[in-house]
């Protein structure tokens, strides 16, 4: 069906009433297109089938860019970010890569995350861990409690045992000095004498141990749960 509104100077095909210069209700073939080497504008349409074009330069990628993806190859002018040399890549993609700054190799992605520069003359730069030990330093201040065993060395009282105590009683002051008994055979203070000593809960020592203070330096994963891809970067074809 053909039909012609000349009053709008509009042309319809397959439909009765056109609403633009051409307005074709079907599909539409054309035997020749030109082909772009280096395209300026390319033709877009919108939801409703409209004709119209878009500058090339914002839809294609941008040397440079980078993305994620389940390819495991090179393809259609996006490299595999994998560590290798520039010099084998291919001419025009080892000069793209030059010029965005990789003068030696690509950067390696494998088993990283891409973080966010803060400073542009970091990009590309790699660091960080997959695991942490968390130090006491990084932890809370921290209060334990603990007991020593219920043992004859709790705490106590110590008991003085004088051998000499027949002739002292129990008046001797603690002055040192040289004394004599009623023999007069000991010129010595008995109580410096191996005759003077404390029970056997005298001098000793207590261990302390707290049962919830353990740990061995182990460090832990901080890698979340995931889904492996490969990080590319655009250099043209």
């Amino acid at each position: 069906m053909f039909s012609v509104q000349w009053i709008h100077s509009q042309t319809g095909i397959n439909i009765k009433q056109p609403t633009k210069a051409l307005d074709v209700n079907g599909e539409l073939r054309v035997r020749n297109i030109k082909t772009e080497k280096d395209p300026e504008y390319i033709i877009v349409t919108d939801a409703d089938g409209v004709v119209g074009k878009k500058k090339y330069e914002e839809i294609k990628p941008q040397k440079g860019d980078v993305k994620r993806g389940f390819q495991k190859t090179d393809h259609h002018g996006w490299y595999l970010l994998d560590g290798r040399q520039i010099s084998s890549l291919p001419s025009n993609a080892s000069l793209s890569a030059k010029n965005i700054g990789y003068a030696t190799a690509l950067p390696k992605a494998t088993g990283k995350f891409l973080k966010i520069s803060g400073n542009a003359q970091y990009t590309a730069s790699t660091g960080g861990k997959n695991t942490v030990i968390l130090d006491k330093n990084n932890l809370s201040k921290l209060s334990f409690t603990g007991e020593t065993s219920l043992s004859s060395n709790a705490s106590h009282n110590h008991s003085f045992i004088d051998k000499r105590s027949d002739i002292f009683g129990s008046n001797f002051n603690g002055t040192l000095a040289n004394v004599g008994n009623t023999n007069g055979a000991n010129k010595r203070n008995p109580h410096l004498s191996p005759q003077a000593k404390t029970t056997n809960s005298g001098n000793h020592t207590h261990s302390f141990k707290i049962s919830n203070a353990g740990g061995n330096s182990q460090s832990f994963s901080i890698v979340p749960e995931y889904i492996e891809v490969n990080t590319f970067i655009y250099l043209g074809n």
